[in-house]
C-alpha cells in the first residue's frame, strides 16, 4: 500500500523584486519537508514533535529595546 504525501499550503511571498513564489510543507518522520515553486527549492525543517505551525517567529530588534526612546 502506498500513501500520498499531504501538502499544506503555507502562503505566498511577494519580494520587492516583483516576482511571486508559493510554499508548502508536508509532515515527514523527524520534521517537515518545505517546497517552493520558485526555483523548485526543497528543504528539511527538523521538528520531531511537529509543533511548528508554519509561521515565522517575531525576532526582537535589539536597536529598539524597551529603554530606547522612540
Amino acid at each position: 500500500m502506498t500513501s500520498a504525501m499531504q501538502w499544506e499550503f503555507l502562503g505566498e511571498i511577494h519580494p520587492s523584486r516583483g516576482f511571486l513564489f508559493r510554499a508548502w510543507r508536508a509532515a515527514v518522520p523527524g520534521g517537515w519537508l518545505i517546497v517552493t515553486d520558485h526555483f523548485a527549492g526543497m528543504s528539511f525543517y527538523p521538528d520531531p514533535e511537529h509543533v511548528w505551525d508554519g509561521g515565522s517567529l517575531e525576532i526582537p530588534n535589539p536597536a529598539r529595546s524597551e529603554s530606547t526612546p522612540v
